[in-house]
């Protein structure tokens, strides 16, 4: 079994991985991938929930919104110390876009921050952090951010 780790810190951390040959590189994703997915279905700790949105600056009614928790839900989670599994996939897919755009970035979670909250040109008007609402919009947050780290303007 693969060992838990901040979820949250590995998210928004940038890491510094060696190259590997595919296969290895591909073999250690797909476990990663494996203990992220057992991570998701037995439910974030909400300590990884409350770690992102301190690291994150991103202010928590947004948080409240995407995870689709009001507040009287997430005190309850709180109190119970874990998400259900959509929150936590939820709260995975907000985690993985904000690392990708603190990567985007160059690590200044602040600029991250406030980019992941500003309309876009790119995404029609619309913030990232609305569009990570949807897996659709999501994949257009991460597509856009691929585009601006190949300097593809749009």
């Amino acid at each position: 079994m693969v060992a838990r780790t901040s979820v949250s810190k590995a998210v928004v951390a940038k890491s510094a991985v060696k190259r590997k040959p595919v296969v290895a590189r591909s073999k250690a994703l797909s476990l990663r991938a494996v203990a992220v997915h057992q991570d998701i279905q037995q439910g974030l700790a909400f300590e990884e929930l409350e770690a992102f949105q301190q690291q994150s600056q991103l202010p928590v009614a947004a948080i409240h919104r995407i995870l689709l928790l009001p507040p009287r839900t997430w005190q309850r989670r709180k109190s119970e110390g874990r998400l259900k599994v959509f929150e936590s996939d939820r709260l995975w897919r907000l985690m993985r876009l904000f690392g990708k755009a603190t990567e985007l970035f160059e690590g200044n979670v602040s600029a991250a921050s406030a980019w992941f909250q500003q309309p876009v040109e790119g995404l029609g008007g619309c913030s990232p952090i609305e569009m990570v609402e949807t897996e659709v919009g999501a994949r257009e947050v991460e597509d856009l951010i691929g585009r601006l780290e190949h300097g593809v303007f749009s």
